[in-house]
Order: structure tokens, then sequence, then C-alpha cells
């Protein structure tokens, strides 16, 4: 058994920026990654490196070497699966037992299943890691037409099931690769779920004027092929001949390895504003933690980088005897086409907005109220309203759409 003082378990920005706190204090500190690669920033994955502009290196937090140097002992292809919290002891899959003095739990989540007849087939790819968007790359570029076309499928088409962040990321990279793009999604927007059907529709319209096949209200009921995929069906009856299907409708928190480790889950691992679990010598970060925010006065779950990383910074610093508060504002930023979006604060639950439209250059700002209170706010080709947006949000419990537009300069 290897014993640390420190050890962060996850290959995402939150163990990988946490652990770099942690060897600061020059004592035994390991770094457990499930995937084979070190940890690196996961939102170009559906962007610049699908498009073929970044590599794995250009994406990694730190040099290989960066771990050695700095004294991390760097455990890759490694995941949890057994945490006796009593002992400090937490299990790899590989049989390897560590014990700790306090550990960081940064696990992630993982994509949810497509539940229909034939999401197990070939072709159907879901997206969350590096290897997942290398997995997708080399399937489109080795494919033959002839063959599926024989099938009765067509290999310049692709169906993307989600029309969220990821869904819109993926279509809008993939748009120039040649092949027909279909982009199914239930409700009746783009990214309904956090901007709101006035946004979603705006969104709609860009995706459509880039050349994207939209199917909204509708949901794949059906994968049809024998080993492989060659059309989808929809719940309006339509068939989408296709030889890719990608699927992004959501994640689920990767803890069903933690259930009997006595720590306290609900949807995630319950954490407090210090990062703490039910037990003081465990933390939690990212997007597996739950945590409660000052702010909002409940608990909420994020899964967003922006935010894995600051609380990853302040569990980091209360395992090492701080006692620092994590409450941020929200913020989340996607590249689609030429669009560049950007949205701040709490993006559910909202029940008013006011927008101003520039639809020549496709420029979009927005607050949402909830009970006349502003909750977020969002900015679509202006880039220099989120500073602005962002210290209105700190300053003012009121502040309008007009307030942000004026502070613009």
């Amino acid at each position: 058994m290897d014993h640390y003082d420190y050890v962060a378990l996850g290959g995402g920005v939150a163990g990988g920026r946490a652990v770099e706190l942690l060897a600061r204090s020059k004592r035994p500190t390991a770094l457990v990654c499930a995937e084979s690669f070190r940890p690196y920033s996961r939102p170009p994955l559906s962007k610049s490196v699908l498009r073929g502009e970044k590599t794995a290196e250009d994406i990694a937090l730190r040099d290989l070497s960066y771990y050695s140097n700095k004294g991390i002992d760097l455990i890759l292809g490694d995941c949890g699966v057994n945490l006796d919290v009593g002992a400090q002891q937490l299990t790899l899959s590989s049989g390897r037992v560590l014990s700790f003095d306090k550990l960081l739990l940064a696990p992630g989540s993982h994509p949810s299943k497509l539940p229909v007849p034939g999401g197990q087939l070939d072709g159907v790819h879901y997206f969350r890691t590096i290897d997942d968007a290398h997995r997708l790359k080399k399937w489109m570029e080795d494919s033959r037409p002839a063959q599926h076309q024989r099938r009765g499928g067509a290999a310049n088409e692709v169906v993307i099931v989600g029309g969220g962040f990821v869904g819109c990321e993926i279509a809008s990279a993939l748009a120039g690769s040649g092949r027909r793009i279909h982009l199914v999604e239930a409700d009746s927007g783009l990214m309904v779920r956090a901007l709101g059907h006035q946004v979603g529709q705006l969104m709609a319209e860009r995706h459509r004027e880039a050349g994207v096949n939209l199917h909204l209200g509708v949901q794949v009921t059906q994968v049809c092929g024998d080993d492989r995929a060659h059309s989808v069906v929809l719940s309006n009856g339509a068939e989408l001949n296709c030889d890719t299907v990608v699927v992004g409708i959501g994640a689920v928190p990767t803890v069903g390895w933690l259930e009997s480790s006595g720590l306290t889950l609900s949807d995630g691992i319950t954490v407090d504003e210090y990062a703490r679990t039910s037990n003081a010598n465990v933390y939690a970060a990212g997007d597996a933690a739950r945590f409660w925010s000052p702010s909002l006065s409940r608990r909420i779950r994020v899964e967003h980088e922006a935010n894995a990383l600051s609380q990853a910074v302040v569990a980091a610093r209360n395992m090492l005897g701080s006692n620092v508060i994590h409450d941020p504002l929200p913020y989340v930023w996607s590249e689609q086409f030429d669009l560049d979006i950007w949205c701040l604060g709490e993006l559910h639950g909202h029940d008013d907005i006011e927008l101003i439209i520039d639809r020549d250059r496709w420029a979009i700002l927005a607050v949402y109220y909830k009970e006349g209170r502003p909750t977020s706010a969002l900015g679509v080709n202006v880039p220099n309203a989120l500073a602005p947006a962002r210290t209105l949000f700190q300053t003012r419990k009121h502040f309008t759409v007009g307030d942000i537009a004026a502070a613009t300069t």
C-alpha cells in the first residue's frame, strides 16, 4: 500500500489544477487519471480538436515532465472503484490501494446513453474524452461510401442527437467537413434549457443559415442497421440516412462507485461551500460535486470548466489548511460558427428576459430575470460587454440590459 498526504482523483482541470497547488506543500502527492493521457482541458474537444486545429498536446494542462519535476506521482489509466473513508484508503481498478491524509474527488461525469433500439451499434458515438474525439474523427475519415450506400445509408450524412451546447458545438465543428449535418433536438430551439426559447430560436436560425439541417420538437426512437448504423428514425416517422450518429443528450456524475463509501450523495457528491464532503478528510470539485451556493441559498451542480477550475482551487487551498468559500458567479463560453457566446449567472429558472439584437452582425445582449431580479446575462458577439456585466452582477442587485450596453465601450 502506498501512502500520500494528498491524493487527487480526476484527470480534468479540477484534478489537474488542484494537484498543482497541493504539490507546493512538498509532501507526497498523487494524481489518479482514468484516461491514459495526463490532465487536459475538455472544451476544445468539440471545437478546435474536432476541427483538427489542435492536438492532445496542445490542450494538456502541463508537459508530462512537470509532474515528475514537482514530485507528483501521476497514475494514468486507473480509476477509483472503492473508497473507505474510515480507513482513508482508495482502491483503484488496477488493485492498487492508496492511503491518504486528504483526498480530492473530481471523477467528472459520463455521457447519458441513447435509450433506443440500435443505440449500441457501430457508428454511434459519445463525446466526452480526447479518445472520443479521435475516434469520431477517424471513423469519419475511414468511412467507405460505397459500402454504406449498399446498405441503405448515406456515408456523407451525420446525425447529431441533442441541441445543447455540446451538440451545437459539434454541429459547428463538423459543418466544414463536407458532410450533410442533421441536428435532432426535442425542444423548439437550440440550447433552450440554458438560454430560453427566444434566444434558442435565434440560435436555431443561425445554425440553419450555416447549412445545418435542424429537426426540432422530435426525438430519435431507433437507430437502424445490422452491425453499424445506417439511419435513425424520428418520433414524427421521418427516417434520416447516415453512417455516423453523435449523441449529446446530457451527462451523469460518475459517482456510482461511491455508494458504499458513506459519503452523502445526491445527484453527485454533496459538498459545502468549502468543497468539503460529509467526511472532513475528503473534498470534491468539478462536474460531480453538488455544492452549497451561499448566494443562491441552495445546492447546485455545474458542468462547466470555469466552475471546475475555481472549485478545485478552493478545495486544494482548504486541504492545505485555509478556510476559503466557493461561491462563484457561474460562467459559460461557447464557440459556434462565427458566434462567440458567453453566459454569466444562473442559467435556469428565469421568468422574463430583455434582449438587444443586431441581426446584421449576429450580436445579442440579454438579461434574464426571476421575480424581477437579474439572474443571468448573455452576450453573443459582444465580448466587450462581458466585463461590465460581471461588474454589475457583483455591485448591483438590479440592472437592465440597457445598463450593460451603456457600460460597454
